[in-house]
């Protein structure tokens, strides 16, 4: 049920064409770090997961922004420092991580 409520909230960003070019290198070259990025409305969204059981980390790379801004990393009450389309993140086994960075494209 919680997974539902939480893709039928997100069902308008994961049916945008407006898809934003995004770079994933993760620490732990046998666990690869599959990610997706959306543009909906001014702000960007950004879905990424491990492929293979372990964990790792990721250094993003996402097109077209500059500046400092901050990723709102949802259902996880924190946020994370891009700067310049860029950040790391740490990942667990399977962890998926969904960030919105609001007003991304002012």
């Amino acid at each position: 049920t919680r997974i539902n409520a939480q893709i039928g909230a997100l069902a308008p960003v994961l049916n945008s064409a407006e898809t934003v070019e995004v770079a994933v290198a993760a620490a732990v070259e046998e666990v690869p770090i599959d990610a997706l990025a959306r543009r909906y409305g001014a702000d960007l969204y950004l879905f990424a997961v491990p492929m293979r059981l372990g964990a790792t980390e990721g250094a993003f790379e996402i097109e077209g922004l500059a500046g400092s801004l901050e990723a709102e990393v949802l259902g996880e009450d924190r946020v994370v420092e891009v700067v310049d389309g860029r950040f790391v993140d740490a990942f667990g086994i399977y962890q998926v991580h969904r960030y919105r960075i609001a007003d991304a494209f002012h």
